[in-house]
């Protein structure tokens, strides 16, 4: 019923804002149930064609998990020199190439580790520190071993490891980017089985 010319957040960080202009009726009054928004990140994206990082929407995992480590929802920004930059660059072109992105819908509190995680699945890597610097390592073939198990660096080395049944087929739910996100379901089987 009032009018305020502020802004009604403020944050120390920058922040994604919507304004909403709703007439109140008998069945609107004050709150609303439901609203969804759908979004694209705006972040330093490396682009292969120049060699330089540039600043658009992408959904590329390199480019994601670049943007967790120094954007504005980090308290503090991780600087370049903790950052290996240059295998950023090179899974940034792995995934474009393979055609892996980050859709996910995160609605829920979740560390920056956790994020980082998800983000390097999705991109076929794992989260590491090499040299000092965050980086991942990407699921490829190397040409270079980094540990070799022998004889003599396994000497005494023993393990057990007891393997549950499998099931026949598993029920995934997920949010459908065909369906505006929304949530769905697949039913993945095991290889041999099906829906009989």
């Amino acid at each position: 019923r009032t009018i305020t010319d502020e802004d009604p957040i403020t944050s120390p960080v920058p922040l994604a804002q919507a304004a909403l202009d709703i007439r109140a009726t008998g069945q609107l009054n004050g709150i609303l149930d439901e609203l969804g928004v759908l979004a694209k990140s705006v972040v330093w994206d490396w682009d292969s064609g120049t060699q330089e990082w540039v600043r658009r929407v992408s959904n590329n995992p390199a480019s994601l998990y670049r943007h967790v480590l120094q954007g504005p929802g980090k308290a503090v920004a991780t600087p370049d020199e903790q950052v290996d930059i240059d295998t950023l660059e090179e899974w940034h072109e792995f995934c474009e190439t393979n055609g892996f992105t980050f859709n996910m819908v995160r609605d829920f509190n979740s560390s920056v580790a956790d994020t980082l995680a998800d983000i390097a699945s999705a991109g076929r890597a794992g989260v590491t520190v090499i040299d000092g610097k965050l980086s991942v390592i990407i699921d490829q073939p190397k040409s270079i071993t980094r540990n070799l198990i022998t004889p003599r660096t396994s000497s005494g080395f023993e393990g057990e490891k007891s393997m549950a049944p499998l099931p026949h087929g598993w029920r995934i739910p997920f949010s459908n980017e065909d369906k505006r996100f929304n949530p769905d379901e697949r039913i993945v089987y095991r290889d041999g089985y099906d829906k009989t």
